[in-house]
């Protein structure tokens, strides 16, 4: 590839767009960890056997909105033949996988331990931003784990929040790797 001035420029301009993102007060998942077998099977499954438990800590987040709107955005982007693939309600679920999300991680942890371990019992804000760990869990195992920052004065209605939402859904609920 020759590079001239023209192709200095785009190069500048996909950098700027780049550092953009990683901007604090905008919403980005990254992914952690991923089963190699994949997970997107879990919403198929989820079909016959019912819908995925999605737990939040610290258990405050329902009263504020967010519950509800994560289970409405995480349903939309499940792309499968029923509704209700994803549900709070510990009574409607499918008892072997859930999904957990920790609202205000500290910076230095992960979600290794949401996964059969005791719920947390710290949240964080720094200000600026909140950051967020979604785990999905088959029983006791992790199976995926993805980290997300959002605006700490982000409602739950907003267009932001709803798409770091479908990003986490994206992350958690993913086809196998395949290798070369």
């Amino acid at each position: 590839m020759r590079f001239n001035r023209y192709t200095g420029m785009a190069f500048a301009g996909l950098l700027t767009l780049g550092l953009a993102a990683c901007e604090e007060g905008v919403p980005r998942v990254v992914e952690m960890s991923q089963n190699d077998n994949g997970t997107r099977t879990f919403l198929a499954q989820a079909v016959q056997k019912g819908p995925i438990l999605v737990s939040f800590f610290p258990r405050n987040v329902a009263a504020t909105g967010f519950e509800e709107r994560t289970i409405e955005v995480m349903n939309d982007n499940a792309a499968q033949p029923v509704k209700t693939i994803f549900t709070s309600n510990r009574g409607q679920a499918w008892d072997q996988v859930q999904v957990i999300y920790w609202f205000g991680a500290p910076k230095s942890r992960s979600g290794r331990d949401l996964c059969g371990g005791p719920a947390p019992d710290i949240s964080e804000r720094d200000g600026k931003e909140i950051k967020i760990i979604g785990v999905l869990c088959q029983g006791n195992k992790l199976e995926a784990e993805a980290h997300g920052w959002i605006a700490s004065d982000t409602a739950a209605e907003d267009e932001p929040y709803r798409q770091l939402i479908g990003s986490f859904t994206k992350a958690l609920f993913k086809p196998p790797i395949t290798r070369n």
